[in-house]
């Protein structure tokens, strides 16, 4: 690409030099955001487990191998940045009206069991980026509706590890509640990136 200059009063222009430009994450300009939404689908253990869960315990797909959540391609690029600006989570239990709690990790945290306690660990400390608290969860009519929701809205500032553009979660209850065998649960972020 020639930068060109026009010099007055005559017209006349002059070619300045020749600047070249390549792919790379420096930016001449930008305008607007990036957005990216990312969802995941948790399905706690089934087989007549209806174990009550008292304040604080964690939501897990096992009890015996607990697995972390995890929301992929969440950063524009690896380490990048940005915001949570809203979360949703749904659940197939229309009745429910607990209100749940997720802790979001830039790096893999402890998994922790199905209806075990959530700990802050201080081992996490560094990879820990904070919490989301969610209100009750309501059902919008209780003839026809099959689930209940909440939202969040904020804004949580996040930074993924250096090689990577996932962030981690973990689900817990604020409010003791008897779940279902296998109840479902939908959590969803929404987020603006750098």
């Amino acid at each position: 690409m020639a930068i060109t200059t026009v010099l007055a009063p005559s017209g006349v222009s002059t070619v300045l030099g020749t600047v070249g430009l390549s792919a790379s994450e420096l930016h001449l300009g930008e305008f607007g955001t990036g957005c990216s939404v990312v969802s995941v689908d948790i399905t706690r253990p089934a087989g007549g487990d209806v174990n009550l869960y008292a304040l604080g315990d964690c939501i897990n797909t096992s009890v015996g191998s607990p697995t972390v959540i995890s929301f992929p391609n969440i950063a524009r690029v690896n380490g990048g940045s940005g915001y949570v600006v809203k979360a949703r989570l749904l659940t197939d239990q229309k009745s429910n009206v607990a209100q749940f709690r997720v802790h979001l990790f830039h790096t893999t945290p402890t998994a922790i069991a199905d209806n075990s306690p959530y700990l802050l660990l201080w081992a996490n400390r560094a990879n820990r980026i904070g919490y989301l608290d969610f209100p009750p969860m309501t059902t919008e009519d209780g003839t026809n509706s099959t689930a209940a929701y909440s939202l969040w809205t904020g804004q949580i500032h996040y930074k993924c590890a250096s090689a990577s553009r996932i962030i981690y979660a973990v689900l817990e209850t604020k409010t003791a509640f008897t779940p279902t065998s296998g109840q479902g649960f939908y959590l969803e972020l929404s987020v603006d990136n750098n």
